[in-house]
Protein backbone atom coordinates (compact mmCIF):
# COMPACT_ATOMS: atom_id res chain seq x y z
CA UNK A 1 0.00 0.00 0.00
CA UNK A 2 1.36 3.41 -0.94
CA UNK A 3 1.73 6.25 1.54
CA UNK A 4 -1.08 8.05 -0.28
CA UNK A 5 -3.40 5.09 0.19
CA UNK A 6 -2.35 4.71 3.82
CA UNK A 7 -3.46 8.19 4.77
CA UNK A 8 -6.56 8.14 2.61
CA UNK A 9 -7.83 4.81 3.95
CA UNK A 10 -6.71 4.65 7.57
CA UNK A 11 -6.43 8.21 8.79
CA UNK A 12 -8.84 10.44 10.63
CA UNK A 13 -8.96 12.44 7.41
CA UNK A 14 -10.24 10.61 4.33
CA UNK A 15 -8.77 12.33 1.32
CA UNK A 16 -10.84 12.58 -1.88
CA UNK A 17 -9.53 10.53 -4.78
CA UNK A 18 -8.27 13.59 -6.63
CA UNK A 19 -6.04 14.66 -3.74
CA UNK A 20 -2.32 14.37 -4.30
CA UNK A 21 1.00 14.54 -2.50
CA UNK A 22 2.70 17.88 -3.10
CA UNK A 23 6.13 17.30 -4.59
CA UNK A 24 6.97 20.88 -5.51
CA UNK A 25 5.78 23.89 -3.51
CA UNK A 26 6.38 26.32 -6.38
CA UNK A 27 4.24 24.21 -8.70
CA UNK A 28 1.44 23.98 -6.13
CA UNK A 29 1.34 27.73 -5.55
CA UNK A 30 1.49 28.47 -9.27
CA UNK A 31 -1.45 26.12 -9.84
CA UNK A 32 -3.56 27.68 -7.08
CA UNK A 33 -3.15 31.26 -8.24
CA UNK A 34 -3.51 30.38 -11.92
CA UNK A 35 -6.88 28.79 -11.17
CA UNK A 36 -7.88 31.76 -9.03
CA UNK A 37 -6.96 34.33 -11.69
CA UNK A 38 -8.70 32.40 -14.45
CA UNK A 39 -11.98 32.11 -12.55
CA UNK A 40 -15.08 33.79 -14.02
CA UNK A 41 -15.60 37.32 -12.77
CA UNK A 42 -18.78 36.37 -10.92
CA UNK A 43 -16.68 34.10 -8.70
CA UNK A 44 -14.00 36.72 -8.10
CA UNK A 45 -16.06 38.66 -5.60
CA UNK A 46 -14.24 41.23 -3.49
CA UNK A 47 -13.58 39.72 -0.07
CA UNK A 48 -11.58 42.43 1.64
CA UNK A 49 -9.24 41.17 4.34
CA UNK A 50 -11.39 38.15 5.09
CA UNK A 51 -13.23 39.03 8.28
CA UNK A 52 -17.02 39.03 8.46
CA UNK A 53 -17.92 42.37 10.06
CA UNK A 54 -15.45 44.29 12.21
CA UNK A 55 -18.02 46.94 13.19
CA UNK A 56 -20.21 44.75 15.39
CA UNK A 57 -19.62 43.93 19.06
CA UNK A 58 -21.64 40.74 18.70
CA UNK A 59 -22.10 38.59 15.60
CA UNK A 60 -25.01 36.18 15.26
CA UNK A 61 -24.34 33.18 13.05
CA UNK A 62 -26.89 30.73 11.71
CA UNK A 63 -26.05 27.58 9.78
CA UNK A 64 -28.96 26.01 7.88
CA UNK A 65 -28.24 22.43 6.92
CA UNK A 66 -29.74 21.37 3.62
CA UNK A 67 -29.66 17.88 2.07
CA UNK A 68 -27.38 17.70 -0.97
CA UNK A 69 -29.39 18.41 -4.10
CA UNK A 70 -29.64 15.37 -6.32
CA UNK A 71 -28.60 16.01 -9.89
CA UNK A 72 -31.50 15.52 -12.32
CA UNK A 73 -31.17 12.77 -14.85
CA UNK A 74 -29.61 14.43 -17.88
CA UNK A 75 -31.15 14.11 -21.36
CA UNK A 76 -29.26 12.66 -24.27
CA UNK A 77 -25.99 14.41 -25.00
CA UNK A 78 -26.39 17.54 -27.06
CA UNK A 79 -30.14 17.87 -26.42
CA UNK A 80 -31.76 20.51 -24.24
CA UNK A 81 -35.33 20.01 -23.17
CA UNK A 82 -37.76 22.26 -21.36
CA UNK A 83 -37.45 19.98 -18.34
CA UNK A 84 -33.65 20.17 -18.30
CA UNK A 85 -33.80 23.97 -18.28
CA UNK A 86 -36.13 24.13 -15.30
CA UNK A 87 -34.58 25.55 -12.20
CA UNK A 88 -34.25 23.04 -9.38
CA UNK A 89 -36.01 24.28 -6.28
CA UNK A 90 -33.60 24.13 -3.34
CA UNK A 91 -34.55 21.75 -0.57
CA UNK A 92 -35.65 23.34 2.70
CA UNK A 93 -33.22 23.13 5.64
CA UNK A 94 -33.72 20.15 7.90
CA UNK A 95 -31.74 21.54 10.80
CA UNK A 96 -30.20 24.81 11.95
CA UNK A 97 -27.45 25.79 14.36
CA UNK A 98 -27.16 29.23 15.87
CA UNK A 99 -24.16 30.72 17.63
CA UNK A 100 -23.37 34.13 19.06
CA UNK A 101 -19.81 35.41 18.94
CA UNK A 102 -18.51 38.36 20.90
CA UNK A 103 -15.92 40.45 19.05
CA UNK A 104 -13.33 42.87 20.41
CA UNK A 105 -13.30 45.49 17.70
CA UNK A 106 -11.35 47.89 19.93
CA UNK A 107 -8.44 45.44 20.17
CA UNK A 108 -8.49 44.92 16.41
CA UNK A 109 -7.90 48.63 15.87
CA UNK A 110 -5.62 49.38 18.82
CA UNK A 111 -3.55 46.27 19.56
CA UNK A 112 -0.66 45.91 17.13
CA UNK A 113 -0.74 42.65 15.19
CA UNK A 114 -4.17 41.66 16.50
CA UNK A 115 -6.20 39.79 13.87
CA UNK A 116 -8.07 37.29 16.03
CA UNK A 117 -10.52 39.60 17.78
CA UNK A 118 -13.14 39.33 15.04
CA UNK A 119 -14.82 36.46 13.20
CA UNK A 120 -13.16 35.48 9.92
CA UNK A 121 -14.91 34.02 6.88
CA UNK A 122 -12.64 30.99 6.65
CA UNK A 123 -13.82 29.75 10.07
CA UNK A 124 -17.44 30.33 9.07
CA UNK A 125 -17.06 28.44 5.80
CA UNK A 126 -15.24 25.54 7.45
CA UNK A 127 -17.91 25.45 10.17
CA UNK A 128 -20.66 25.22 7.59
CA UNK A 129 -18.79 22.48 5.75
CA UNK A 130 -18.19 20.41 8.92
CA UNK A 131 -21.80 20.69 10.10
CA UNK A 132 -23.15 19.86 6.67
CA UNK A 133 -20.88 16.86 6.28
CA UNK A 134 -21.75 15.57 9.74
CA UNK A 135 -25.48 15.82 9.03
CA UNK A 136 -25.23 14.32 5.53
CA UNK A 137 -22.17 12.05 5.31
CA UNK A 138 -21.21 10.76 1.89
CA UNK A 139 -18.54 8.56 0.37
CA UNK A 140 -16.52 11.74 -0.14
CA UNK A 141 -16.68 12.90 3.48
CA UNK A 142 -13.42 14.42 4.66
CA UNK A 143 -13.49 13.10 8.22
CA UNK A 144 -13.97 9.60 9.55
CA UNK A 145 -16.84 10.28 11.95
CA UNK A 146 -15.98 7.19 14.00
CA UNK A 147 -12.39 8.26 14.55
CA UNK A 148 -13.35 11.88 15.05
CA UNK A 149 -15.47 10.91 18.08
CA UNK A 150 -12.40 9.54 19.87
CA UNK A 151 -10.01 12.29 18.81
CA UNK A 152 -8.21 15.08 20.62
CA UNK A 153 -8.22 18.17 18.40
CA UNK A 154 -6.00 21.19 18.98
CA UNK A 155 -6.61 24.45 17.15
CA UNK A 156 -3.87 27.02 16.66
CA UNK A 157 -4.63 30.73 16.33
CA UNK A 158 -8.30 30.22 17.14
CA UNK A 159 -9.27 33.90 17.41
CA UNK A 160 -12.87 34.13 18.63
CA UNK A 161 -13.13 30.35 19.14
CA UNK A 162 -15.92 29.60 16.66
CA UNK A 163 -14.52 26.24 15.58
CA UNK A 164 -14.42 24.98 19.16
CA UNK A 165 -18.21 25.39 19.27
CA UNK A 166 -18.60 23.49 16.00
CA UNK A 167 -16.23 20.60 16.64
CA UNK A 168 -16.77 19.98 20.36
CA UNK A 169 -19.94 17.85 19.94
CA UNK A 170 -18.12 15.73 17.35
CA UNK A 171 -14.86 14.96 19.18
CA UNK A 172 -13.60 13.56 22.48
CA UNK A 173 -11.63 16.66 23.43
CA UNK A 174 -11.13 20.06 21.82
CA UNK A 175 -8.29 22.32 22.93
CA UNK A 176 -8.58 25.84 21.57
CA UNK A 177 -5.43 27.98 21.70
CA UNK A 178 -4.25 31.48 20.94
CA UNK A 179 -2.06 34.14 22.50
CA UNK A 180 -2.73 35.31 26.05
CA UNK A 181 -4.39 38.52 24.80
CA UNK A 182 -7.19 36.52 23.19
CA UNK A 183 -7.85 33.89 25.85
CA UNK A 184 -10.43 36.00 27.68
CA UNK A 185 -12.40 36.57 24.46
CA UNK A 186 -12.43 32.87 23.62
CA UNK A 187 -13.57 32.02 27.14
CA UNK A 188 -16.40 34.54 26.86
CA UNK A 189 -17.57 32.99 23.61
CA UNK A 190 -17.47 29.43 24.90
CA UNK A 191 -19.41 30.53 27.98
CA UNK A 192 -21.85 32.53 25.82
CA UNK A 193 -22.78 29.43 23.81
CA UNK A 194 -22.38 26.83 26.56
CA UNK A 195 -23.69 28.52 29.73
CA UNK A 196 -21.99 27.23 32.84
CA UNK A 197 -18.68 26.44 31.15
CA UNK A 198 -16.07 25.55 32.41
CA UNK A 199 -17.95 23.96 35.33
CA UNK A 200 -20.22 21.79 33.20
CA UNK A 201 -20.78 18.15 34.15
CA UNK A 202 -18.87 15.60 32.14
CA UNK A 203 -20.67 14.76 28.92
CA UNK A 204 -22.61 18.03 28.78
CA UNK A 205 -22.30 20.05 25.54
CA UNK A 206 -19.13 22.10 25.69
CA UNK A 207 -17.67 20.25 28.69
CA UNK A 208 -14.85 18.83 26.53
CA UNK A 209 -13.53 22.28 25.50
CA UNK A 210 -10.27 23.47 27.02
CA UNK A 211 -8.97 27.00 26.39
CA UNK A 212 -5.20 27.39 26.66
CA UNK A 213 -2.69 30.12 25.94
CA UNK A 214 -0.07 29.24 23.34
CA UNK A 215 2.40 31.70 21.86
CA UNK A 216 4.23 30.20 18.87
CA UNK A 217 7.17 32.57 19.16
CA UNK A 218 7.63 31.83 22.86
CA UNK A 219 7.45 28.09 22.18
CA UNK A 220 9.98 28.29 19.36
CA UNK A 221 12.50 30.15 21.53
CA UNK A 222 12.15 27.79 24.50
CA UNK A 223 14.40 24.83 25.19
CA UNK A 224 13.04 21.28 25.42
CA UNK A 225 12.16 21.39 29.12
CA UNK A 226 10.58 24.84 28.78
CA UNK A 227 8.54 23.66 25.80
CA UNK A 228 7.25 20.70 27.79
CA UNK A 229 6.13 23.08 30.52
CA UNK A 230 4.44 25.44 28.06
CA UNK A 231 2.56 22.52 26.51
CA UNK A 232 1.77 20.67 29.74
CA UNK A 233 -1.89 21.76 29.73
CA UNK A 234 -2.31 21.07 26.01
CA UNK A 235 -0.60 17.70 25.84
CA UNK A 236 -0.58 16.48 29.46
CA UNK A 237 1.02 13.12 28.61
CA UNK A 238 2.24 10.96 25.75
CA UNK A 239 -0.70 8.68 26.48
CA UNK A 240 -3.12 11.30 25.13
CA UNK A 241 -1.51 12.53 21.90
CA UNK A 242 -3.08 15.04 19.57
CA UNK A 243 -4.94 13.43 16.70
CA UNK A 244 -5.68 16.56 14.69
CA UNK A 245 -4.15 20.03 14.59
CA UNK A 246 -6.29 22.70 12.94
CA UNK A 247 -4.63 25.76 11.40
CA UNK A 248 -7.36 27.93 9.89
CA UNK A 249 -6.49 31.21 8.18
CA UNK A 250 -3.32 31.73 10.22
CA UNK A 251 -0.91 32.27 7.32
CA UNK A 252 -0.72 36.00 6.70
CA UNK A 253 2.56 37.43 8.04
CA UNK A 254 6.00 36.13 7.04
CA UNK A 255 7.52 36.64 10.50
CA UNK A 256 5.04 34.17 12.00
CA UNK A 257 5.77 31.34 9.56
CA UNK A 258 8.88 29.87 11.26
CA UNK A 259 7.31 29.80 14.77
CA UNK A 260 4.03 28.43 13.38
CA UNK A 261 5.83 25.61 11.59
CA UNK A 262 7.96 24.88 14.64
CA UNK A 263 4.77 24.67 16.74
CA UNK A 264 3.09 22.30 14.28
CA UNK A 265 6.16 20.07 14.27
CA UNK A 266 6.43 20.11 18.08
CA UNK A 267 2.78 19.17 18.61
CA UNK A 268 2.72 16.32 16.11
CA UNK A 269 3.22 12.73 17.18
CA UNK A 270 4.71 10.53 14.48
CA UNK A 271 2.09 8.60 12.46
CA UNK A 272 -0.70 9.72 14.80
CA UNK A 273 -1.20 13.45 14.39
CA UNK A 274 -2.70 14.87 11.21
CA UNK A 275 -2.63 18.57 10.42
CA UNK A 276 -5.32 20.40 8.47
CA UNK A 277 -4.34 23.79 7.11
CA UNK A 278 -7.01 25.95 5.52
CA UNK A 279 -5.93 29.29 4.13
CA UNK A 280 -7.44 32.03 2.10
CA UNK A 281 -5.37 32.86 -0.98
CA UNK A 282 -3.97 36.27 -0.15
CA UNK A 283 -0.21 36.80 -0.46
CA UNK A 284 1.28 34.35 -2.92
CA UNK A 285 4.76 34.86 -1.46
CA UNK A 286 3.69 34.16 2.13
CA UNK A 287 1.83 30.97 1.22
CA UNK A 288 4.80 29.76 -0.83
CA UNK A 289 7.16 30.42 2.07
CA UNK A 290 4.89 28.49 4.45
CA UNK A 291 4.51 25.48 2.16
CA UNK A 292 8.22 25.35 1.29
CA UNK A 293 9.11 25.55 4.97
CA UNK A 294 6.66 22.81 5.91
CA UNK A 295 7.90 20.46 3.22
CA UNK A 296 11.51 21.03 4.30
CA UNK A 297 10.90 19.78 7.85
CA UNK A 298 12.19 16.18 7.97
CA UNK A 299 9.53 13.48 8.02
CA UNK A 300 6.56 15.46 6.73
CA UNK A 301 4.36 14.78 3.73
CA UNK A 302 1.77 17.28 2.60
CA UNK A 303 -1.30 16.63 0.45
CA UNK A 304 -3.34 19.02 -1.64
CA UNK A 305 -6.97 18.23 -0.82
CA UNK A 306 -8.96 17.78 -4.00
CA UNK A 307 -12.64 17.89 -4.67
CA UNK A 308 -13.13 21.63 -4.11
CA UNK A 309 -14.58 20.72 -0.75
CA UNK A 310 -15.40 24.26 0.27
CA UNK A 311 -16.61 25.19 -3.23
CA UNK A 312 -14.58 28.40 -3.07
CA UNK A 313 -11.55 29.13 -5.23
CA UNK A 314 -10.28 31.62 -2.65
CA UNK A 315 -9.18 28.80 -0.34
CA UNK A 316 -6.62 26.06 -0.29
CA UNK A 317 -6.72 23.06 2.04
CA UNK A 318 -3.60 21.07 2.83
CA UNK A 319 -3.25 17.96 4.95
CA UNK A 320 0.05 16.99 6.54
CA UNK A 321 1.21 13.92 8.40
CA UNK A 322 4.59 13.26 9.99
CA UNK A 323 6.82 10.22 9.46
CA UNK A 324 4.39 8.13 7.45
CA UNK A 325 5.51 4.57 6.82
CA UNK A 326 3.63 1.94 4.87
Amino acid sequence: MSNDDLLASHGLILLPEDSSVIEDAEEEIFYLYTILQSAPQDRMNLRGLGFLDAKQDVVDLRFDLVPPTAEPSSPAAGKRTRKSRQRIKPAPPVDSYEFQLIQDKTALNSRKGDTGSVVWKASIDLSRFVLQEHAFPTSRSLFSSTKLKTSHVVELGAGTGLLSLIFSPLVRKYTVTDTADLISLIQKNVRQNFPGWPSLPEGAPGSNIAVESLDWIELQRANESQQAKLLSDIVPSNEDPINLVLVVDCIYHPTLIPPLLATIDRLATSSITEVLVLSELRSEEVLREFLEGWMCIPGWKVWHVGGDLLQDLHYVMWIGRKNISA
